[in-house]
């Protein structure tokens, strides 16, 4: 069941450029995020020549590189503020695919225990 749905994009400060840097520094989550991978893979298939400077286990993390210009890297369109700036197509940046937040339930849990979790997650989500 999807709950929410959120464009990701490429970031960079808007202080700074070094979204023209040969190769381009990146910043991105740490090893076990599918969004590192996605990233890693939009770059490699369109030739575009990278160094991963920073690694964070956080959104928050990411933010303060670029914003410290020391990277670009890949946030929720949300996360973006007066101080960054999206980077498209025309940048010379590939177009990443959405996020979605999704509930799923294992076959066999209790279903009470799983409707109300899911309740109250949908709820959470529907304020937002």
């Amino acid at each position: 069941e999807q709950l929410w749905a959120e464009p990701i994009v490429w970031a960079g400060s808007r202080a700074h450029s070094v979204h023209r840097d040969v190769p381009l520094p990146v910043a991105l989550f740490d090893r076990a995020c599918w969004w590192r991978d996605m990233a890693v893979s939009s770059l490699r298939d369109s030739g575009r020549g990278y160094r991963i400077v920073y690694s964070s286990e956080t959104a928050v993390g990411v933010a303060a590189a670029i914003r410290a210009g020391i990277a670009v890297g890949v946030l929720n369109r949300s996360a973006i503020q007066d101080d960054l700036v999206m980077l498209s197509t025309a940048d010379g940046f590939p177009d990443l695919p959405p996020s979605f937040l999704v509930i799923e339930r294992r076959e066999g849990a209790d279903p009470a225990l799983c409707a109300a979790m899911s309740d109250s997650l949908r709820r959470a989500f529907s304020r937002v």
